[in-house]
């Protein structure tokens, strides 16, 4: 029964349908309903994706926990930070915890910005996580990624402007993961020349 409830909801939302969303919900469906096997809820599904932010205002508007812990400790608000600005925002104004870690440390702000590497979010949602209090220096705990902060995410990928956005907003330089890998180390590794010249302006060491 629940997993047909959530999977009418789910569709409902992934079809941005507001009124059978309204129709559901007003007939009594918990709106964080989940599927038998999967720890996951609609308000996550519409956070995962771009142009999703009536439907997100909506289902927080009927009480939808905007820190709920799905598959892997994630919340909604680290699937909208690296996806939309307007899911980002409505969810921080709505008492999203900008400092919540997964099961790996992963933060909403680090997955904020690998969507702005990925060109599927700006700098804007970073300026809005880091008004809300969001730790830029902040670091994962998983496998093979012990210890990265945002900075050496950006730097392993070669972004040299969100590098030198970091930078400019308090990112640890000379910061080594549990590895002992530095921002300069992979720059190096990477051969990103530029990079290099960047990271010692701002006082990385060797």
């Amino acid at each position: 029964m629940f997993t047909q409830d959530f999977d009418d909801l789910s569709k409902a939302v992934a079809e941005k349908d507001i009124e059978r969303i309204t129709e559901l919900l007003d007939g009594g469906l918990n709106v964080d309903i989940q599927p038998e096997d999967t720890p996951v809820t609609v308000l996550i599904l519409a956070c995962s994706y771009p142009g999703y932010e009536e439907v997100v205002s909506l289902l927080i508007s009927r009480e939808a926990d905007v820190n709920f812990r799905g598959k892997e400790g994630k919340t909604p608000l680290m699937w909208a930070a690296s996806n939309s600005y307007g899911s980002t925002k409505l969810l921080l104004e709505n008492g999203a915890d900008v400092k919540a870690k997964a099961d790996d440390g992963m933060t909403a702000f680090i997955q904020a910005t690998l969507g702005v590497q990925s060109k599927r979010v700006t700098t804007d949602v970073l300026d809005l996580m880091l008004e809300k209090g969001a730790d830029i220096n902040a670091s994962t705990t998983g496998k093979n990624i012990a210890g990265w902060t945002a900075l050496l995410f950006a730097t392993v990928n070669g972004d040299e402007d969100l590098v030198d956005y970091l930078l400019r907003h308090g990112a640890f330089v000379n910061h080594t993961s549990d590895e002992g890998q530095s921002a300069l180390a992979l720059a190096r590794q990477e051969k990103y020349e530029s990079l290099i010249q960047l990271l010692k302006k701002h006082g990385a060491l060797d």
